[in-house]
């Protein structure tokens, strides 16, 4: 140890010093190995068959204290949905397929018509003077888009129609055609979807190839089907078969 003496240092053990450092320090270190150690919360403890929560493996903690097996409660499916005896749920629908111009959704037993068919070559489509008229049947070659001599396609339909917004009343039957708008925007109106039905091809990619300058484009009460896409919009497209309508937006 060093001890200072007239200002100096010079280096003298004393030993009762030492010994006297020495068992202070063993007690301190034989306090400090006596501590309890800190408690920390228990694991959770394994359940007997393996879950950790109390619950078996495949199912979960729910509202008071019950186990829940996964899966949907039978008593929580939605209206129109009934359990499907595997902790899930099915829609309530008719027993076969709904036809074409037919639909059901979940909670519906019987298939309905997705739009009523009025009476009528062009039944309750909302005609005006500016209309262009479209009939597969009709069997002259003197066509011209109106009432008498309507067109047998709804291309030429589309063709004609110099304003924007034009209707185009189409009745029944069944026209095999991919139709593009380009420019001005129109409105296709069928008589009803089960009696009026455009049927794309290959050729093209949707049935109703809707370009940006056919903006607000609309379409009632018709029947799509095809190969392809029923309907591709490159802009906003407004879709109505009652009771039913929607908008498509999509971005080019």
């Amino acid at each position: 140890m060093l001890f200072r003496q007239r200002g100096r240092c010079r280096d003298e053990y004393d030993p009762s010093t030492v010994r006297r450092l020495f068992f202070a320090t063993l007690s301190l270190l034989c306090a400090c190995g006596s501590e309890t150690p800190a408690s920390h919360p228990a694991d959770p403890k394994p359940h007997a068959d393996g879950g950790t929560t109390g619950c078996a493996p495949g199912e979960r903690p729910f509202d008071g204290g019950r186990c829940q097996p996964a899966g949907v409660p039978p008593e929580s499916c939605g209206e129109g949905f009934q359990p499907d005896g595997a902790a899930g749920c099915d829609p309530i629908l008719p027993p076969a397929p709904c036809p074409a111009g037919k639909m059901a959704i979940p909670g519906e037993t019987a298939c309905r018509e997705i739009a009523p068919c009025a009476a009528g070559t062009w039944g309750d489509i909302p005609v005006d003077d500016k209309t262009q008229y479209v009939d597969a049947t009709y069997a002259g070659m003197d066509s011209d888009g109106t009432k008498d001599k309507p067109w047998t396609t709804i291309a030429d339909a589309v063709t004609a129609a110099a304003e924007a917004n034009t209707l185009i009343a189409i009745a029944a039957g069944t026209y095999a055609e991919d139709i593009r708008v380009t420019s001005p925007p129109v409105r296709f109106w069928g008589v009803c979807p089960g009696l009026a039905e455009v049927v794309g091809s290959t050729a093209g990619i949707a049935t109703f190839d809707i370009r940006n300058g056919g903006s607000a484009t609309e379409i009632h009460a018709l029947s799509i089907t095809g190969a392809e896409v029923g309907i591709f919009p490159s802009s906003r497209v407004h879709v109505n078969s009652a009771p039913s309508s929607f908008s498509l937006d999509l971005v080019s």
